[in-house]
């Protein structure tokens, strides 16, 4: 009657009736058929995993069995080569037996001895570039009284320890986290309660329980191990991939999110977007600026620079392509075009093509010697202190590349060659400065874990006080970020699939060298979240200096200020 209850006599039978069907797929495979469970796994998430060479998986561990038949039938798709560390149970099962690490979790005097062998042979798995499933927890997620919900316990660090020893001996491992989206029934966690031995005896009535169940499993992006020893400890490094797989749980859907609509607006407030201004109008306009102001070029492609009065036209396109471009990323200013105040006392930097006649992206600039009206200050405080100590500086902002554009990275290069070109030109400007939007097409989870990594990292502490947020953004610091700027983007492109991580803006800036100062809900512009960001150029690596500005222009723009210094 026990062995009917806890469903050891359907799981017998069903093992029994699995070993007699047809062997032309793996065990896992047909368990999954033979309880009709379907596995939900993005394509794009299965390309995460690397085809070859030493892998790490780590996965939580929220139903048991079924977790682990998950993983084997998913990985079968994409190596031969899988090993996964599990309960020594599961060994006396023949047709797995070859494919497990067995590990004993119940403990005893002999389970030293038996798992410091298992810890060997994960090593020597990943050295031989193999991949190694673990689920750190050892054991199944149940309800836990401090998180108040289900979830693994905590993640035993001597996952760490093999990937570290494994690292010793040569194998630069990738370890990928992985999420298994579900949890057992009430029941089982109730059992839990009693003893965790009860909890265990309910693992074969979960399993049968989970007939029909779609299961979605969701993949990281891998982490290099190397990155994980800036962490000091095991323990601690543990600790960081049980955040990064369980921050998967709060993962976007892979599609794009709701934008501001272009036409037959249904938000109240919300204009249509002006029409195309004509091509021929832009082009005389282009034609009619003096040959300095182009500031260079690439095939049809070539930057400019203007005042408003010398391309009025040409200035609403940019207004019309701003706001559509805007609204794509959740942002804009719901007018029919994004032409302020400030864009007539502004110079406009637009890449244009000359072959097509039309606007492909544009920034807007202005020098603080030349005008003291500044965007900038609507969105942040300060005063004549934070000018004077920056020097003459060169606000950008209203940065844009047309969205037809936006899969190649030749407009947003020459946006930058075009401002690198303005600076050679003149350069007094040793440091740019503006705004940084953090697209509200980032939940905000995703926009917490950015500002927090750049206020620990990339925050311009010395110059506290010059500058104060007209309306800030409050939020709760996380306590774990990236482990450096490029893992940062990547958990991100975990959370938010349909985004190229951290914004591609930010990441130029602080490239560069790039401080924030602030951030700032701008309620003009859909409570987009900005960073006030100020770059030195002096500061900047030389090789990208020299990428933007050329080589003899940086040389020259270097001697220049290492002139105005001495003369102080």
């Amino acid at each position: 009657m026990i062995e009917t209850a806890l469903g050891f006599r359907q799981i017998g039978a069903t093992y029994d009736e699995l070993r007699q069907t047809s062997t032309d797929k793996p065990i896992s495979q047909r368990l999954l058929r033979k309880f009709a469970i379907n596995t939900v796994v993005a394509q794009q998430d299965l390309g995460r995993i690397p085809s070859t060479g030493p892998v790490l998986i780590v996965v939580n561990h929220p139903f048991g069995i079924l977790d682990g038949a998950v993983l084997a039938a998913v990985l079968a798709s994409i190596r031969s080569d899988v090993k996964i560390l599990a309960n020594e149970l599961l060994a006396s099962i023949p047709e797995i037996r070859g494919q497990l690490i067995p590990v004993d979790t119940l403990g005893g005097k002999s389970a030293a001895r038996r798992n410091s062998s298992s810890i060997r042979a994960s090593i020597d798995a990943l050295v031989a570039g193999g991949l190694l499933v673990a689920f750190p927890a050892g054991e199944v997620s149940h309800f836990q009284w401090r998180k108040g919900s289900v979830a693994d316990s905590v993640w035993n660090p001597a996952i760490a320890s093999i990937l570290r020893m494994a690292h010793r001996r040569g194998a630069n491992a990738s370890v990928v986290p992985a999420y298994v989206d579900g949890s057992n029934s009430l029941l089982f966690q109730a059992a839990g309660f009693l003893h965790p031995r009860l909890r265990t005896l309910l693992l074969g009535r979960e399993l049968l329980n989970k007939r029909g169940r779609t299961v979605e499993l969701r993949i990281g992006s891998p982490i290099f191990s190397e990155k994980l020893f800036a962490l000091p400890t095991d323990k601690e490094r543990i600790e960081y991939l049980r955040w990064r797989t369980y921050l998967l749980a709060s993962r976007n859907p892979y599609k794009p999110r709701t934008t501001l609509p272009m036409h037959k607006p249904a938000i109240t407030g919300v204009q249509t977007v002006i029409d195309p201004i004509p091509a021929e109008l832009m082009a005389r306009e282009v034609a009619a600026l003096a040959p300095g102001s182009r500031l260079g070029g690439s095939g049809e492609l070539s930057v400019y620079v203007a005042r408003a009065s010398e391309v009025p036209t040409t200035l609403r396109e940019i207004g019309r392509l701003r706001e559509i471009a805007f609204r794509a990323a959740g942002e804009g200013t719901g007018q029919a075009e994004d032409l302020d105040e400030f864009d007539s006392h502004y110079l406009h930097l637009f890449v244009w093509n000359e072959k097509k006649s039309e606007v492909v992206g544009a920034y807007r600039l202005a020098g603080t010697d030349q005008v003291r009206q500044l965007y900038t200050a609507t969105l942040f405080q300060y005063g004549p202190e934070f000018l004077d100590r920056m020097g003459p500086a060169l606000e950008l902002g209203r940065s844009f590349v047309r969205v037809e554009y936006q899969r190649a990275f030749q407009p947003l290069l020459l946006l930058w060659k075009g401002i690198g070109a303005y600076v050679a030109r003149n350069p007094r400007y040793r440091v740019l400065f503006g705004p940084v939007s953090i697209s509200n097409k980032y939940q905000a989870l995703s926009r917490r874990l950015i500002v927090s990594f750049l206020e620990r990292h990339a925050l311009l502490k010395e110059w506290k006080g010059l500058v104060a947020t007209r309306n800030p953004f409050r939020h709760s610091h996380e306590a774990k970020t990236g482990l450096d700027l490029d893992d940062l983007s990547a958990l991100v492109s975990d959370l938010e699939p349909s985004q190229p991580g951290v914004p591609v803006l930010l990441r130029q800036y602080l490239k560069l060298g790039g401080r924030l100062l602030g951030f700032n809900l701008d309620p003009q512009f859909a409570s987009v979240l900005d960073g006030l960001i100020l770059v030195d150029l002096t500061k900047t690596e030389p090789k990208l200096l020299e990428r933007y500005l050329g080589r003899p222009e940086a040389a020259q723009f270097l001697a220049f200020q290492k002139g105005k210094r001495d003369a102080k």
